[in-house]
């Protein structure tokens, strides 16, 4: 007979996801007790001041044997190898929210543990306003990821694959804000304002989005390009530079290393 579990969730992984995460489940009435490892120390000891249900374990193994569900969250370039051993039970469920571990690998590393799955949480979970990619659509799973926002449950790993390719558009995002930002600056406005006036302006459209969740991307870039206007000569100095043929690439090249890892 194997140690009592006494955390609903356990993280091995400290990082900006598992915050997310923990916080999103720690808002939960009643919250699910919670267990993470000692990686980041700094994090961890910070999630467990902040939340009464969250506690951090003495090693990773001590995470797996407190645990019903084991949250894998570590750095991709560490991933299964930070399983290597650790000793899982054949009740337990495990998820992956780490890019580039398949199902195969991940069922490999953890037998005899049968029920696992693949997700991709955003950093909006936190708030519980995820929209999260699961493979393959296993029950627990999904319902975990549930209490953390709307799931897009998946039937095909090359699909989820897609959509962590995606992902990684993220910082690109912000680093396009930042070289806006740092143009207002070099123009002589002070930095706060540049910094506030990009953020209320991408605020905006966060809001359009929300305001139209069925509305094609494409068309609201065009809502927001009126003929002869500013935007739209931004918009067309851009595309007619090729940027958006290299985040394609850019994608593109993501993708075929994420398929090459979860092989």
């Amino acid at each position: 007979m194997g140690p009592a579990r006494t955390a609903a969730y356990g993280f091995i992984g400290t990082g900006a996801i598992t915050r997310a995460m923990v916080e999103g489940l720690s808002a939960l009435d009643p919250a699910p007790q919670i267990v993470v490892s000692p990686r980041s120390a700094s994090v961890g000891a910070a999630l467990a001041a902040r939340f009464g249900n969250v506690r951090v374990a003495a090693d990773n193994q001590a995470v797996v044997d407190a645990s019903a569900c084991v949250v894998l969250a570590t750095r991709p370039d560490i991933g299964v190898a930070v399983l290597e051993g650790l000793t899982f039970a054949a009740d337990q469920l495990v998820v992956s929210v780490v890019a580039g571990v398949s199902v195969d690998a991940l069922l490999a590393a953890v037998a005899p543990a049968s029920e696992v799955a693949r997700a991709i949480p955003l950093p909006s979970v936190a708030a519980r306003q995820g929209l999260v990619p699961v493979y393959p659509a296993q029950p627990a799973e999904l319902a975990m990821f549930r209490e953390l926002g709307e799931v897009v449950a998946l039937d095909d790993e090359t699909a989820f694959d897609s959509f962590s390719a995606a992902s990684a558009f993220a910082a690109t995002q912000l680093d396009l804000l930042a070289t806006v930002e740092a143009w207002l600056v070099g123009r002589g406005v002070p930095g706060p304002d540049a910094s506030a006036y990009v953020r209320v302006l991408i605020r905006g459209l966060s809001d359009a989005l929300a305001e139209e969740p069925d509305r094609e991307l494409a068309l609201l870039a065009s809502d927001h390009a009126t003929p002869g206007g500013l935007n739209e000569q931004v918009r067309t100095y851009v595309r007619g530079h090729g940027v958006h043929e290299l985040v394609a690439t850019a994608l593109d090249d993501v993708a075929r290393r994420v398929a090459a890892a979860s092989r």
